[in-house]
């Protein structure tokens, strides 16, 4: 009927744009994907229920999904600022649903199932194209991004997030492309990307993207193999706090003749891992990272790291451990390997892409960002979506 032609239209429209935005401008405005993710999954959300027809939420990741929600919530009764982790898992409880909602709404963008990634493909290109190009020219878009443009310092890592954003995103744009015979532009996106990554100071994207790539390649022709070893490193983080208890201290003057940062990090994670373990089974509570003690001893061994402590560990896992307690990390292992034999799973086709993608995402799991980060959410959840589009874009091939 044209009527109903006309309610899906909208939706595939607002849909397409709302990813042409992700796949793009995300990489000026990274903070800007939880708006575009979290609204697009409000409105699609709102239109099901006007029609009678909600989101089918996934039941796996809505069991996880729940079951992390009342460790979270549960430790508010420990937490060592209870008031934050209330906030923090009033914040949580909001996310996870917009993540399920927004992966949920593939029954109503099926008859877009092909313009959605393919205008997203292409907002790629152009997007990571102008980061290269105001790298080269010194940053004329940025400066009109950013708050302080005067920072010309700074403008290079406001960057960092989307690009980071991107190495997850772009992997079931590239396996769109591969099956739907857009292999040029697929490699313009991968090009593209690759010089915006060289040009950064985004070392954990560039990490990411490498490792996505080498598993792609690898995943093509020993899939098998390549998915046992990406269980192997979700074993390695769920056992974080034991491995940095063993090799942190021992990293941290090599890794500060590399890169300074890369030794702060390595201090963050020493003493997050020492908290994590005075308290294995609850955690400190959510959102409690920031105002964990740090012993004197620890202190006086500390180069970069002050009193004043950091305001999350910098690694999903480490914090996961430390804010909740073994429960929580359990059910990230639990969360992640659920996925990884989802993209196993697969046809041959998207396989390696899929697995690709799950290993960058890990990457940047082990590296980066607070869980409680909302543009982090967005971009999964909207990553997640296009996985569920990716099927039927196939199929139609």
């Amino acid at each position: 009927m044209p009527g109903l032609e006309v309610r899906g239209e909208w939706r595939a429209a607002l849909a397409a744009a709302v990813y042409a935005l992700l796949a793009s401008a995300g990489i000026f405005a990274a903070g800007a994907n939880a708006a575009l993710a979290i609204g697009l999954a409000i409105v699609l959300l709102a239109a099901g229920l006007i029609e009678r027809r909600p989101p089918a939420v996934d039941p796996a990741l809505g069991a996880i999904a729940v079951s992390f929600l009342l460790l979270v919530w549960a430790s508010t009764l420990w937490s060592i600022d209870p008031a934050r982790t209330v906030r923090g898992a009033l914040q949580m409880t909001g996310l996870l649903a917009a993540a399920l909602v927004l992966i949920g709404s593939r029954a109503p963008l099926l008859r877009a199932s092909d313009m959605i990634p393919r205008v997203a493909l292409l907002a790629s290109i152009l997007g990571a194209a102008l980061a290269a190009l105001d790298f080269l020219a010194g940053h004329p878009i940025m400066r009109h991004v950013v708050a302080h443009p005067d920072l010309t310092g700074s403008l290079d890592t406001k960057f960092d997030r989307g690009l980071s954003y991107q190495c997850v995103l772009v992997w079931p744009l590239l396996a769109f492309g591969w099956a739907r015979g857009m292999r040029g532009w697929a490699l313009a996106s991968v090009l593209a990307l690759v010089l915006a990554l060289a040009l950064s100071r985004d070392d954990t994207g560039r990490l990411a993207f490498a490792v996505g790539l080498a598993v792609l390649i690898g995943a093509a022709l020993l899939p098998r193999i390549v998915a046992a070893a990406l269980a192997a490193i979700v074993a390695c983080a769920l056992s974080m706090p034991a491995l940095v208890a063993a090799f942190a201290q021992r990293l941290i003057p090599a890794a500060d003749s590399i890169k300074h940062s890369l030794a702060h990090r390595l201090e963050i994670w020493d003493y997050m891992a020492a908290r994590a373990s005075e308290r294995p089974f609850g955690g400190w509570g959510w959102w409690s990272a920031q105002d964990l003690p740090i012993r004197p001893d620890e202190l006086a061994r500390y180069r970069y790291v002050t009193a004043a402590g950091s305001p999350h560990p910098h690694n999903n896992w480490l914090q996961l451990w430390v804010e909740i307690g073994a429960g929580g990390a359990l059910l990230g292992a639990i969360l992640a390997l659920v996925l990884l034999n989802r993209a196993l799973r697969l046809e041959a086709g998207p396989r390696p892409f899929a697995l690709a993608c799950f290993a960058a995402t890990m990457v940047l799991s082990l590296a980066s960002y607070d869980l409680g980060t909302d543009s982090w959410w967005g971009a999964l959840a909207a990553t997640g979506l296009l996985w569920r589009l990716l099927p039927v874009s196939a199929e139609s091939a």
